[in-house]
């Protein structure tokens, strides 16, 4: 017994300790066991609403379609949602059925993984490529427009000057590309640590 209530003590600092949000539902469809993340994630309480139906207690309609998804068909779901609409919040939510000794369905588990972070960054980074694409266009456009025009049927004169902005525009796209250089090894040396 004692082996047991250690073992179980063990658990509950685990999922307390976890920053994974945790809930258990029953086959009765109530909350059996919610860890911290979870209740701050939610807004529950982890008293009080242990014990209570979920689609009660639950708000986010997206999280309860994927309770009684699993619970309906017993198969694993996993879905990003989004809770919170003034301050959003992106999950991985991965759920499946919890089974006893003897195979037999008691509930779903439902492991809540906070994606906020990289989809803000995700956000960022295609800002970053589309200014970039545009800090590179830019160049490469003028350098195309010089060069042709240089070959048109005009004075020598001018067509050093255009072959001259050409060559400024080419200076500039290699700086570009060398400051994308050196931000990618920035980037790689971050990685490695």
């Amino acid at each position: 017994k004692n082996e047991q209530k250690d073992m179980l003590n063990y658990i509950n600092i685990i999922q307390y300790s976890m920053s994974e949000g945790l809930i258990a539902v029953d086959l009765n469809n109530k909350i059996s066991t919610i860890n911290k993340a979870a209740a701050s994630y939610l807004d529950l309480d982890r008293k009080k609403d242990i014990g209570k139906e979920f689609d009660d207690k639950i708000k986010n309609k997206s999280l309860k379609k994927i309770i009684k998804s699993i619970l309906k068909k017993q198969r694993p779901f996993t879905k990003e949602i989004q809770i919170g609409k003034v301050k959003k919040m992106f999950f991985i939510v991965n759920g499946k059925m919890l089974k006893n000794q003897s195979s037999k369905p008691v509930g779903c588990l439902i492991v809540m993984t906070d994606v906020t972070r990289l989809k803000q960054l995700e956000a960022m980074r295609r800002v970053f490529v589309a200014n970039v694409s545009h800090e590179l266009k830019t160049p490469i456009t003028s350098i195309g427009g010089y060069i042709e025009t240089a070959q048109g049927d005009i004075p020598l004169e001018t067509k050093n000057e255009f072959m001259e902005k050409a060559l400024e525009q080419n200076f500039r796209l290699n700086s570009i590309i060398d400051d994308l250089l050196r931000l990618s090894r920035i980037e790689t040396m971050q990685d490695e640590e």
